[in-house]
């Protein structure tokens, strides 16, 4: 293939931007005859931008991806509920595209409990529940908390120093 197709020649496609993918969620979610809720379009599109920042992003191919998964999610969270009391068509939630949606809601306790075992380390449990205080607020306003919080830390040293 090498020899047929050189390096130099190679074509460079550009990932839908997140408005894009978007138009393409609600799309392939209307020829499925699938809903979902608000909140569940926002998670899965939040998803979607996290993907996009990992090596060979599929584009819309990552859509049908997340579709397929959340239709998993919302088969085993609906065999939970009677029959009788289970709506006939399918609306996905927020936790069929990412159980784990809500991590916010205990991420004071969880951050608090991974640092339980390091001495000393008070100032950066501050930091990081400042910083978590800071993404909740941009969550609740619609705006991007990485345009405003660092997302990669380096710890050196000794713990407990």
């Amino acid at each position: 293939m090498s020899r047929r197709f050189k390096i130099e020649d190679a074509f460079t496609f550009e990932d839908f931007s997140e408005a894009e993918l978007q138009t393409i969620l609600e799309l392939k979610l209307t020829q499925q005859d699938l809903a979902a809720t608000d909140q569940a379009k926002k998670i899965a599109l939040e998803r979607l931008s996290q993907m996009k920042k990992r090596p060979n992003f599929g584009n819309a191919g990552e859509v049908e991806n997340i579709i397929t998964q959340a239709k998993a999610h919302a088969v085993a969270r609906r065999a939970q509920i009677p029959v009788s009391g289970r709506d006939p068509n399918i609306t996905f939630l927020p936790e069929d595209f990412d159980p784990e949606w809500n991590r916010a809601a205990t991420a004071s306790a969880n951050l608090i409990k991974l640092f339980s075992d390091v001495i000393g380390c008070d100032d950066i449990i501050q930091r990081l529940e400042n910083y978590q205080k800071i993404v909740q607020t941009c969550r609740d306003t619609d705006i991007n908390p990485q345009d405003l919080i660092p997302t990669n830390f380096v710890f050196s040293g000794p713990p407990g120093e």
